[in-house]
């Protein structure tokens, strides 16, 4: 919490809506969003670094529109990495009214949303973690290519 963070939260105090409520709802579903309340970049990172994640959609919006109403935001990077390596990268422009994102980043181990100095309110993100046979596969995969490597190494 505080300022150059991530905020996970509801609009009990009418920030957004007591200010903007032209921009329409706070959220696109239920009570909660988040925002960057000052913070450049969010990282979303597996907690197991052998694990992945799918992160598909988003809703985003502006913050403040009425703040940034004489420049254009600058744009929104989302960059989904599988170990260290950089497997995709989507640039957007954020609007007043929320607008929906389908990304479908699939197989990665971190996601780095740089907002490049916007406000931005984000909902509804949708993240599938993959089944636990799909894990099991993986690493039975990562294990034969290590070996096989070594292997090849070694001649």
């Amino acid at each position: 919490m505080g300022d150059n963070s991530w905020v996970i939260d509801t609009d009990r105090e009418g920030l957004f809506s007591g200010y903007f409520a032209e921009q329409g709802p706070v959220t696109v579903s239920g009570n909660n969003y988040a925002w960057n309340n000052g913070a450049q970049q969010l990282a979303i990172t597996s907690s197991n670094l052998a694990s992945s994640f799918d992160f598909l959609s988003v809703w985003i919006r502006q913050g403040y529109p009425k703040w940034t109403a004489n420049s254009p935001p600058a744009p929104i990077t989302f960059t989904g990495f599988s170990f260290d390596r950089e497997m995709y990268s989507f640039q957007f422009s954020p609007s007043a009214n929320y607008q929906f994102l389908q990304l479908n980043f699939r197989g990665i181990n971190r996601l780095v949303i740089d907002n490049n100095g916007n406000e931005v309110l984000l909902d509804d993100l949708k993240v599938e973690l993959p089944e636990p046979s799909t894990s099991a596969l993986f690493m039975i995969g990562l294990i034969a290519v290590l070996s096989l490597s070594r292997k090849s190494g070694k001649a």
